[in-house]
């Protein structure tokens, strides 16, 4: 099963919150996304970043508003949007069957508070949890957007939701967590490496140009999988690459 993991940055080049593609240019921003979603070939992708609205369209070509699942993804048979809170938002697509998706807040975020910041809070940052099955076995599958600060050093917020990730799969004999991690260095990965877990973003890859200090900033990471054909997907679209690989038993 190829599964890949794209923070889309809200249709704004990450550089809003909740916003839509300008009414002139629908019809090459359609092109370019799907396009681009196409080229990446997944059977399951978590966006990060996720905006309902791709297009409000109702100036010029009178069409009503354009939504991102019709107008981007409507290839995938299964889809989810889950809340926007900010800059925080996931979905989930999958021509697969998914089951018992529910999204799950954070535990250590309650009263965490991000320092840098009065806008964006720790709890705006959430997880989406489900059970697909990849050659005929159920897998557990996670998508998460990881709170940071800027200030923190090392970030005790971003590890401790890392660490929780950790806790609440330690029970699963197979699973796949993806997402955008916010991880300032790739050493912010060893609990899941010390858990036992294999990451396809092994610090090579850069899947966040504009931040070219954080390498595989986002990542597919697995427990009692292989994986296999790692890929950066390098688009202009967002302030993000997408990220796939192959997982198998």
């Amino acid at each position: 099963m190829k599964i890949a993991v794209w923070n889309i940055g809200h249709f704004s080049g990450g550089n809003g919150m909740k916003t839509a593609v300008p009414e002139e240019k629908l019809s090459e921003a359609t092109a370019a996304f799907r396009g681009y979603i196409d080229e990446i070939g997944a059977d399951v992708i978590g966006i990060c970043e996720y905006s309902y609205m791709f297009c409000n369209s109702d100036r010029i070509l009178n069409l009503g508003p354009v939504y991102a699942k019709d107008a981007l993804f409507g290839g995938y048979t299964f889809g989810y949007e889950g809340p926007q809170h900010r800059y925080s938002g996931n979905a989930l697509f999958a021509k697969c069957e998914v089951e018992g998706l529910r999204k799950k807040l954070f535990a250590c975020n309650a009263d965490a508070v991000i320092s840098h910041t009065d806008l964006i809070k720790a709890t705006d940052y959430y997880y989406v949890r489900a059970t697909v099955k990849i050659d005929g076995k159920p897998v557990t599958l996670i998508l998460a957007h990881l709170a940071f600060d800027m200030n923190l050093n090392p970030d005790t917020l971003n590890e401790a939701q890392i660490g929780e990730l950790v806790e609440v799969l330690k029970e699963e004999e197979r699973a796949v967590v993806i997402g955008d991690f916010n991880c300032k260095s790739f050493d912010s990965y060893r609990l899941f490496k010390e858990a036992g877990y294999t990451l396809a973003g092994d610090g090579s890859f850069n899947t966040c140009p504009t931040a070219s200090q954080n390498h595989a900033l986002d990542n597919i990471i697995v427990k009692g999988l292989k994986v296999e054909n790692a890929r950066v997907h390098e688009t202009a679209l967002s302030d993000h690459y997408a990220f796939s690989a192959d997982i198998s038993l």
